[in-house]
């Protein structure tokens, strides 16, 4: 009988919650990025929600990962990558609650 080595990997490493920008694709752990939700509301609409991941609010719906920068913000916006992962359209006011929201981090 052949006996093959397996790579297991280090099982002691537990689970990494990495999590990728929108607008750059940096991988990282998912406490460095802003999450943007979109919230399905009773009647049919939705809402944007803006968060930092520590506090520790869970939303459910379709999220989306950004890096705390202006420049990933600002390629993000240009190329709408928002829009695309949220399938939805965003208008200027959410924009400027999202840089706002950057500008206070």
């Amino acid at each position: 009988m052949n006996s093959k080595n397996v790579n297991l990997g280090n099982i002691n490493s537990g689970n990494v919650n990495l999590r990728k920008c929108v607008s750059c694709g940096r991988r990282s752990n998912k406490f460095d990025f802003i999450r943007i939700n979109k919230v399905k509301n009773q009647d049919s609409s939705f809402e944007i929600c803006v968060s930092n991941i520590g506090d520790r609010r869970y939303v459910e719906g379709r999220t989306a990962y950004l890096c705390s920068n202006l420049g990933c913000f600002n390629l993000a916006k240009k190329k709408s990558r928002l829009e695309k992962n949220l399938k939805c359209k965003i208008g200027s006011k959410i924009y400027d609650e999202i840089e706002n929201f950057i500008n206070k981090i």
